[in-house]
Protein backbone atom coordinates (compact mmCIF):
# COMPACT_ATOMS: atom_id res chain seq x y z
CA UNK A 1 0.00 0.00 0.00
CA UNK A 2 1.69 3.31 -1.06
CA UNK A 3 1.15 6.62 1.32
CA UNK A 4 -1.66 7.79 -0.65
CA UNK A 5 -3.75 5.27 0.13
CA UNK A 6 -3.18 5.77 3.97
CA UNK A 7 -3.68 9.23 3.23
CA UNK A 8 -6.88 8.56 1.70
CA UNK A 9 -8.17 6.31 4.14
CA UNK A 10 -7.25 8.62 7.20
CA UNK A 11 -9.23 11.03 5.45
CA UNK A 12 -12.03 9.12 4.80
CA UNK A 13 -11.93 8.11 8.34
CA UNK A 14 -11.86 11.82 9.67
CA UNK A 15 -14.68 12.85 7.44
CA UNK A 16 -17.65 12.53 9.75
CA UNK A 17 -15.75 14.24 12.32
CA UNK A 18 -14.95 17.41 9.80
CA UNK A 19 -18.93 17.34 8.86
CA UNK A 20 -19.61 17.82 12.50
CA UNK A 21 -17.26 20.50 12.93
CA UNK A 22 -19.03 22.53 9.85
CA UNK A 23 -22.55 21.46 11.22
CA UNK A 24 -22.02 22.81 14.48
CA UNK A 25 -19.95 26.35 13.26
CA UNK A 26 -22.86 26.80 10.76
CA UNK A 27 -25.63 25.96 13.34
CA UNK A 28 -23.92 28.11 15.52
CA UNK A 29 -23.35 30.93 12.72
CA UNK A 30 -26.93 30.58 11.38
CA UNK A 31 -29.09 28.36 13.96
CA UNK A 32 -30.20 25.03 12.87
CA UNK A 33 -33.41 26.23 11.03
CA UNK A 34 -31.24 28.23 8.35
CA UNK A 35 -28.60 25.84 7.80
CA UNK A 36 -28.91 23.79 4.76
CA UNK A 37 -27.12 20.90 4.11
CA UNK A 38 -25.67 21.97 0.99
CA UNK A 39 -23.93 25.26 3.63
CA UNK A 40 -22.73 22.42 5.75
CA UNK A 41 -20.85 20.34 2.51
CA UNK A 42 -19.72 23.54 1.18
CA UNK A 43 -17.74 24.24 4.83
CA UNK A 44 -16.43 20.76 5.14
CA UNK A 45 -15.29 20.83 1.40
CA UNK A 46 -17.41 18.04 0.31
CA UNK A 47 -20.48 17.11 -1.60
CA UNK A 48 -23.46 17.10 -0.36
CA UNK A 49 -23.86 13.65 -1.49
CA UNK A 50 -21.18 13.02 0.58
CA UNK A 51 -22.56 14.94 3.68
CA UNK A 52 -25.76 12.35 3.31
CA UNK A 53 -23.25 9.05 3.16
CA UNK A 54 -22.37 9.97 6.77
CA UNK A 55 -25.26 11.89 8.14
CA UNK A 56 -28.81 10.85 6.62
CA UNK A 57 -30.60 14.28 7.82
CA UNK A 58 -29.89 17.29 9.11
CA UNK A 59 -31.36 15.63 12.15
CA UNK A 60 -28.53 13.12 12.79
CA UNK A 61 -26.07 15.92 12.38
CA UNK A 62 -27.73 17.10 15.44
CA UNK A 63 -27.60 14.07 17.03
CA UNK A 64 -24.07 13.51 16.14
CA UNK A 65 -23.00 16.60 17.63
CA UNK A 66 -24.81 15.08 20.97
CA UNK A 67 -23.11 11.45 20.58
CA UNK A 68 -19.55 13.17 20.06
CA UNK A 69 -18.98 15.21 23.14
CA UNK A 70 -21.22 12.07 24.97
CA UNK A 71 -18.44 10.26 23.94
CA UNK A 72 -15.68 12.89 24.39
CA UNK A 73 -17.18 13.37 27.72
CA UNK A 74 -17.27 9.45 29.09
CA UNK A 75 -13.71 8.68 27.53
CA UNK A 76 -11.77 11.87 28.96
CA UNK A 77 -13.37 13.86 32.05
CA UNK A 78 -12.27 12.82 35.23
CA UNK A 79 -14.05 14.12 37.65
CA UNK A 80 -12.24 15.34 41.14
CA UNK A 81 -12.34 14.11 44.25
CA UNK A 82 -12.43 17.35 45.89
CA UNK A 83 -14.34 20.23 46.93
CA UNK A 84 -12.00 22.25 44.57
CA UNK A 85 -13.98 21.12 41.75
CA UNK A 86 -17.13 23.16 42.74
CA UNK A 87 -15.00 26.02 43.72
CA UNK A 88 -12.53 26.14 40.96
CA UNK A 89 -13.87 25.09 37.67
CA UNK A 90 -17.55 27.01 36.38
CA UNK A 91 -18.35 24.43 33.55
CA UNK A 92 -21.04 22.56 33.68
CA UNK A 93 -18.86 19.11 34.32
CA UNK A 94 -16.66 19.36 36.93
CA UNK A 95 -12.89 18.40 35.75
CA UNK A 96 -9.55 18.06 35.81
CA UNK A 97 -6.70 17.77 33.13
CA UNK A 98 -9.17 17.75 30.22
CA UNK A 99 -10.04 20.41 27.25
CA UNK A 100 -13.65 19.11 26.23
CA UNK A 101 -15.39 21.19 29.20
CA UNK A 102 -13.41 24.28 28.39
CA UNK A 103 -13.62 24.16 24.68
CA UNK A 104 -16.15 26.69 22.67
CA UNK A 105 -17.64 23.75 20.20
CA UNK A 106 -18.41 21.33 23.01
CA UNK A 107 -20.11 24.28 25.49
CA UNK A 108 -22.11 25.03 22.03
CA UNK A 109 -23.59 21.72 21.46
CA UNK A 110 -26.10 22.29 25.52
CA UNK A 111 -27.06 25.94 23.97
CA UNK A 112 -27.85 24.47 20.70
CA UNK A 113 -29.93 21.57 22.02
CA UNK A 114 -31.73 24.67 24.09
CA UNK A 115 -32.70 26.52 21.41
CA UNK A 116 -33.72 23.61 19.81
CA UNK A 117 -35.70 21.57 22.53
CA UNK A 118 -38.86 22.06 21.22
CA UNK A 119 -38.97 21.65 17.89
CA UNK A 120 -36.40 18.44 18.24
CA UNK A 121 -37.80 16.68 21.61
CA UNK A 122 -36.43 13.33 20.73
CA UNK A 123 -32.63 15.10 20.34
CA UNK A 124 -33.09 16.66 24.02
CA UNK A 125 -33.83 13.56 25.55
CA UNK A 126 -30.79 11.99 23.36
CA UNK A 127 -28.78 14.62 25.21
CA UNK A 128 -30.28 14.40 28.74
CA UNK A 129 -29.58 10.36 28.38
CA UNK A 130 -26.26 10.51 26.76
CA UNK A 131 -24.15 13.14 28.51
CA UNK A 132 -26.37 14.64 31.98
CA UNK A 133 -27.48 11.13 32.54
CA UNK A 134 -23.70 10.58 32.93
CA UNK A 135 -22.54 13.11 34.16
CA UNK A 136 -24.90 14.10 36.80
CA UNK A 137 -24.64 10.56 38.77
CA UNK A 138 -20.96 11.60 38.77
CA UNK A 139 -21.24 14.81 40.36
CA UNK A 140 -23.86 12.91 42.95
CA UNK A 141 -21.00 10.59 43.79
CA UNK A 142 -18.35 13.49 44.01
CA UNK A 143 -20.83 15.53 46.64
CA UNK A 144 -21.56 12.47 48.38
CA UNK A 145 -17.62 11.80 48.61
CA UNK A 146 -16.99 15.24 50.11
CA UNK A 147 -19.80 15.21 52.36
CA UNK A 148 -18.74 11.61 54.00
CA UNK A 149 -14.81 12.97 53.95
CA UNK A 150 -15.67 16.37 55.59
CA UNK A 151 -14.60 18.55 52.55
CA UNK A 152 -17.91 19.61 52.00
CA UNK A 153 -20.91 19.87 54.58
CA UNK A 154 -24.36 18.76 54.36
CA UNK A 155 -26.86 21.32 53.76
CA UNK A 156 -28.83 21.71 56.37
CA UNK A 157 -32.60 22.75 54.81
CA UNK A 158 -35.32 23.83 57.34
Amino acid sequence: MNTTDKKFRRRAEARPDEVLDAALELFIEKGFASTRVEDIAKRAGLSKGTVYLYFPSKEALLEGLVRRVARLQSGRCRIWPSSKAIRACPSPCWCIRCKICSDPNNLAVPRLILREIMNFPAIAELYRREVLGKVIPALTALVARGVASGQLRKSIRK
